[in-house]
C-alpha cells in the first residue's frame, strides 16, 4: 500500500460540505476564479484584501498593522497545524511541514496564486504540479489566518476566557461542596459531599475537573482542538458551545441521575429537559471518537455578570449565559478511562486529525509529490 493510500480515505465526499464552508482550503480553488479577485488585480487595488480584513478584524488600524497581525496570525495556525503532523505523521516519509510567512504582501500573493493557478492548468489535460502548489499554498495561508483570527476573535472564545473562575464559582455555590475523606479503597480518591447529599469523587484536593479549550496546560492560546473541531464538524467557532467544560465523578448510575435530576429540574428553570443532552454508552455519538467509557454530557448556561448597558431594560443586572458542558461519569466509567487515558486521548485526537488532513493537505494538490512513496 502506497502512502496515498494510507493517508487519504476512499470514500471522501465528506470533504466536499468542508470546502463548501471553508473555501480558501478548496483544492479546486475556486477564491481565484471570482470576478472581484480578477477585477482588483486587474485594477491593480493593492489594498483589496487589507481593506477586507481591516473590515473583519481591525476596523481601526493602519495598513501595516493590518498587514502584520494578518502574518502573525497565519504563522499561529501554521505552528498549530505543524504540531499536530509532527505528533500524528511521525512515521510517515514525507515532509508535511508549512513554511512560516516572514515577510507578507497579500496582494502580491494572491496575484502570484492567480498566476501559478492560470500556467499550471493552461491547456493541460493533467495541471503541472509544481505551480498547482505554489497557487494552492499562497490561497491556503489566507485561510488559515482567516480562521486562526476568527478563534481569536470569537465572542464565546473571549467569553469563555473571561468567565471561567466565575463559571467554576457558580458550580461551587449550588453545590457547596464538602471534604469528607481521602478514601483509600477507591484509588486513593476524595470523597466531597454535596448541598443535594450527591457524594463527588475526585482524585485531587478538588471536587471537578474543569478545562478551558482555548487554553493550553500553561495557560496559552491554543488552537489545534478548536480547528479540528471545526472543519470536522463544519462549524464557525461561535457555533461551539463546549469552550468551558466540567466534569463530575459520582459513584453509580443512580447518582448519576439524582445529579442529573438536580441541574435540569432544582437548579435550573429547564422544566427537567437539558440542552444537548446525552447519554454516552461505548462509542456511540461522535464518529471520530475513540471512548471505551460512558459517560452523561450536556450544557448549562451560566449567567456571568457582564456591567451596564445604556437603555437596555436590566440596567445594571444584565447577565450573560455562558455555555458550559457538564459530564458525568461513574466510578466504573472514570475507572475504565484512568486505566490509560493518554492512549484513549491520543487515539480520539488522531482519530479527529486524520479525518481533517484530507481538507488541509488534499490529493489532488500532493498526489503527485506521494504517488511513489510507500
Amino acid at each position: 500500500m502506497g502512502l496515498v493510500e494510507k493517508l487519504y480515505p476512499e470514500d471522501d465526499e465528506y470533504l466536499k460540505a468542508i470546502w463548501n464552508r471553508f473555501v480558501f482550503f478548496d483544492p479546486n480553488m475556486y477564491y481565484l476564479k471570482c470576478k472581484n479577485v480578477a477585477r482588483a488585480l486587474a485594477e491593480n487595488r493593492k489594498n483589496f484584501l487589507i481593506d477586507q480584513f481591516r473590515a473583519s478584524f481591525f476596523p481601526t488600524q493602519d495598513d501595516e498593522t493590518v498587514n502584520e497581525e494578518f502574518r502573525k496570525a497565519i504563522n499561529r495556525g501554521i505552528k498549530t497545524i505543524n504540531n499536530l503532523c509532527k505528533t500524528n505523521l511521525a512515521n510517515v516519509d514525507y515532509d508535511f511541514s508549512l513554511h512560516e510567512v516572514k515577510d507578507l504582501d497579500l496582494f502580491e500573493w494572491v496575484r502570484l496564486a492567480r498566476e501559478d493557478w492560470i500556467r499550471a492548468r493552461n491547456g493541460k489535460h493533467t495541471p503541472l504540479p509544481e505551480p498547482l502548489f505554489a497557487a494552492y499554498n499562497n490561497v491556503r495561508n489566507i485561510g488559515i489566518g482567516y480562521r486562526t483570527l476568527m478563534i481569536d476573535e470569537s465572542p464565546d472564545v473571549v467569553s469563555s476566557l473571561r468567565a471561567y473562575n466565575l463559571v467554576l464559582k457558580w458550580f461551587g455555590d449550588r453545590l457547596d461542596f464538602q471534604l469528607v475523606k481521602e478514601d483509600d479503597f477507591q484509588q486513593q480518591r476524595f470523597v466531597w459531599t454535596t448541598s443535594p447529599g450527591i457524594e463527588i469523587f475526585s482524585t485531587s484536593n478538588r471536587a471537578f475537573h474543569s478545562r478551558l479549550k482555548a487554553l493550553d496546560n500553561e495557560g496559552n492560546i491554543r488552537y489545534d482542538s478548536i480547528l479540528m473541531k471545526m472543519f470536522n464538524d463544519c462549524r464557525f467557532p461561535d457555533d461551539i458551545y463546549d469552550y468551558t467544560g466540567v466534569e463530575f465523578v459520582v459513584r453509580d448510575e443512580l447518582a448519576r441521575n439524582e445529579l442529573i435530576k438536580y441541574f435540569g429540574s432544582m437548579v435550573m428553570a429547564t422544566g427537567g429537559k437539558l440542552e444537548r443532552f446525552k447519554m454516552k454508552k461505548n462509542h456511540q455519538g461522535n464518529v471520530n471518537s475513540s471512548s471505551e467509557y460512558g459517560a452523561a454530557k450536556f450544557i448549562l448556561r451560566i449567567p456571568i455578570h457582564s456591567g451596564y448597558i445604556k437603555g437596555h431594560p436590566l440596567g445594571g443586572l444584565i447577565h450573560e449565559r455562558t455555555p458550559v458542558e457538564v459530564q458525568i461519569l461513574t466510578l466504573e466509567e472514570d475507572e475504565i478511562r484512568t486505566k490509560n487515558p493518554e492512549v484513549a486521548h491520543d487515539t480520539y485526537k488522531k482519530k479527529q486529525f486524520m479525518r481533517v488532513f484530507p481538507a488541509w493537505f488534499p490529493r489532488q494538490i500532493y498526489r503527485p509529490f506521494l504517488k511513489d512513496i510507500m
